[in-house]
């Protein structure tokens, strides 16, 4: 049977220690200091989301396993769906008893800014939160910047996110609250197995997101 990718086994429930666990926007900048002392700063691209893992400590079937899960993407070449652990749902809705049926309803123009609808009444998004949905070639993730609360009807008041919107972002778009993901791909020899003891095997791993080109 053939493997489809992007992987959504790679992050699995328990295997993932808490320990070591990092999720954060990396920015893609230059920076260069003038005579005078002022520092310039340079956008080369758009901020990316990348991850540091590290498995518990494994027994030798669940950690060759899971070396098998790794090695199948090839490096870098295939990806795979990856969430900030820490937040699998908004931060006033932990219980995610709530429908996840949000669409974009409009964008600033300011392409950092949106607004959503198809949310339940009142529904908090605090900052914070995570986002995900579909544009061309793969799975972009946001975080919310602001708190708003939509109104009786379900619609949210504009709110900025980071990163920026990609482009292909558009009125529409089926947004993902619950579990918001994104592709991300392992960075090159990242990969790290660890013996911990006579029998247990700690593995660790990073990895970036991977817009397509």
């Amino acid at each position: 049977m053939a493997i489809t990718f992007p992987r959504s086994d790679v992050l699995q429930s328990g295997i993932i220690s808490p320990d070591g666990w990092q999720f954060k926007l990396t920015y893609r900048q230059e920076t260069s200091r003038q005579a005078r002392g002022v520092t310039l700063v340079k956008d080369l691209g758009t901020p990316l989301f990348g991850m540091s893992a590290t498995t518990r400590p494994l027994y030798p079937a669940e950690a060759l396993s899971f070396e098998a899960v790794l090695e199948s993407l090839d490096g870098g070449v295939h990806a795979f769906y990856a969430t900030d652990l820490r937040a699998p749902y908004p931060i006033a809705h932990l219980d995610g008893a709530f429908t996840d049926d949000a669409v974009i309803s409009s964008i600033g123009i300011n392409n950092k800014s949106l607004a959503l609808s198809g949310l339940d009444s009142g529904f908090k998004i605090s900052r914070g939160d995570y986002l995900s949905f579909a544009v061309p070639g793969w799975r972009s993730l946001h975080q919310a910047m602001e708190t708003v609360t939509a109104d009786g009807a379900g619609i949210s008041p504009s709110f900025e996110v980071r990163p920026h919107l990609f482009p292909g972002t558009e009125p529409g778009l089926a947004v993902r609250l619950k579990h918001a993901r994104t592709s991300m791909m392992i960075m090159a020899d990242t990969i790290s197995k660890q013996q911990v003891d006579t029998r247990r095997t700690v593995i660790s791993f990073q990895a970036v997101q991977c817009p397509p080109a």
